[in-house]
């Protein structure tokens, strides 16, 4: 039987309070017997962070018009994200639009490459379709508009999720204070340190210190930090991806999302454009991708001593780096986008890229989108030397550890569902976890089809 300190004052703390935190907050107090749980943010509002919709693509990521994502990851995440959407939908409204979507396939190879993955994925997206130019041009006009004519132009084409996951961060803590279980949330409470104490962790942060059986950190890059502190993860190294984005200034230029097709080699994103969720008049272009040495984008200094505990500096990081960047193509890629953020050229060069969603776009018709854009924590594996792409998480003694780039926000509370079983476990028997009452909003087959 798991000793039990009586001096603990939780049975559960969360660190981070953005979309991920926020979800297994409300994961722990409706469906599982944990009584005591406490969230620790360090900003000053919930969903602050990555989760604010300036900080991301504001996009549901389902895995459909992502070619970058394989027949298994699009598998997974065509799953989890209809969990989300089940939630959207019955409890947060508010959170999200309805928008259409499509990814583009310019010129022959291309064109091919989204008919192959139409055949690959089609049975997980029923409402998916192949489209042409004639269907594009009545659906984004301005996608076809001042295009090439004898260049060969193709589309998938559905109906996607538009989100605030702000807003979804709230209405999760919302539902977890209604549960009628204690649940706490302090705000501007940064975790400093932590200890393993009997029967549990001691958490030292700028208001004092606070104990309990069990943590679970939720919390980008710093997650990493915590776990090396404890001794986990040390062939991990954080790679801190910042995304800038430009605004269009020509008012309704795309109606919906448009993606496009996903270079090889290139590990990131896509340039795409995106409807602003809260803003439909305004689109937006991007994201750029430039390696940064933070952990927050807008601390400076202040995020940079946490990122030297996670980095890639030292010897085995340093040469898995070098051994990444030296991809002619990927170092090309990176290069190009430390041009972005060059006053005057750098929107010269972006403009290139925006092209390839509007091929209209004028340099007058773009401005830099000023405080817009997160940082994205690629993990990096000094052992094998490759990037480790997509969610990251370590499980220690009674402590769990996510670091979730893209599509953390879009699956969360499926790896919240994860990480509260895990919790439950912990506790050898104490508590529950109620996968009946789960089932009954989240497994109903009429609710998990895209």
């Amino acid at each position: 039987m798991r000793r039990i300190n009586i001096g603990i004052q939780y049975d559960v703390i969360i660190v981070g309070a953005g979309v991920g935190g926020a979800s297994l907050a409300y994961v722990l107090s409706n469906f599982t017997s944990v009584k005591h749980i406490l969230v620790l943010e360090k900003g000053h509002e919930i969903g602050g962070g990555n989760s604010h919709y300036s900080q991301n693509s504001q996009t549901l990521h389902e895995g459909d018009i992502e070619t970058n994502y394989s027949l298994d990851k699009s598998t997974e995440v065509a799953f989890a994200t209809n969990i989300t959407k089940t939630y959207l939908g019955k409890f947060s409204p508010e959170a999200y639009r309805l928008d259409q979507k499509m990814v583009i396939g310019v010129g022959e190879k291309e064109v091919l490459e989204l008919e192959n993955r139409f055949a690959t994925i089609k049975h997980l997206y029923p409402k998916l379709k192949k489209i042409g130019r004639g269907e594009i041009k009545k659906l984004e006009p301005n996608v076809v508009e001042g295009r090439d004519g004898r260049v060969p132009l193709s589309a998938l084409y559905t109906e996607g999720y538009t989100v605030d996951f702000k807003k979804l961060a709230k209405s999760f803590l919302k539902q977890s204070i209604a549960s009628g279980k204690d649940v706490t949330v302090k705000l501007t409470t940064e975790v400093q340190k932590i200890n393993k104490i009997k029967g549990g962790y001691r958490l030292l942060t700028n208001f004092g210190s606070f104990s309990t059986r069990t943590v679970v950190f939720m919390s980008g890059g710093y997650s990493l930090k915590f776990a090396k502190e404890l001794g986990y993860a040390k062939h991990w190294a954080i790679l801190p991806v910042a995304g800038n984005f430009y605004f269009s200034n020509e008012l309704y230029l795309l109606k919906g999302k448009v993606y496009t097709v996903q270079k090889p080699k290139l590990p990131f994103a896509a340039v795409h454009g995106d409807v602003e969720i809260n803003t439909p008049s305004l689109v937006r272009f991007g994201p750029t991708a430039k390696v940064l040495p933070l952990l927050e984008r807008r601390k400076g200094i202040e995020s940079f001593y946490p990122f030297l505990k996670t980095s890639v500096w030292t010897m085995k990081g340093m040469i898995s780096l070098f051994k990444i960047i030296s991809d002619k193509t990927l170092f090309l890629y990176i290069l190009k986008n430390f041009l972005y953020d060059m006053p005057l050229i750098g929107k010269y060069f972006f403009l290139q890229q925006a092209r390839k969603v509007v091929p209209k776009l004028q340099y007058k018709d773009l401005y830099f989108a000023k405080g817009a854009g997160g940082i994205r924590h690629q993990i990096l594996n000094t052992e094998t030397g490759k990037l480790e792409m997509g969610e990251a998480e370590i499980f220690g003694e009674d402590v769990v550890f996510n670091i979730a780039p893209s599509p953390g926000a879009s699956v969360c509370l499926k790896n919240s569902y994860d990480y509260a079983k895990k919790v439950v476990e912990f506790f050898e028997g104490e508590f529950s976890f109620d996968e009946e009452a789960w089932d009954e909003i989240y497994s109903k087959k009429e609710e998990l089809v895209s």
